[in-house]
């Protein structure tokens, strides 16, 4: 089974634009590159970060 992702809620008109000329120049659909866009963000998050100082 293929997980799946929901995105809910709206992209204000202006960004939602900029992304969307972004996508068609990538030419993929606005929900891929959202989901890919969030799916890269996550595993950024979840990569353990160097400490510093102390």
């Amino acid at each position: 089974m293929t997980p799946r992702i929901q995105i809910v809620g709206r992209v204000p008109v202006a960004p939602s634009r900029r992304v969307s000329a972004v996508a068609a120049q990538q030419h993929v659909s606005l929900n891929t590159f959202l989901i890919h866009a969030l799916t890269q963000a996550v595993a950024a998050s979840l990569k353990p970060r160097e400490k510093t100082g102390a």
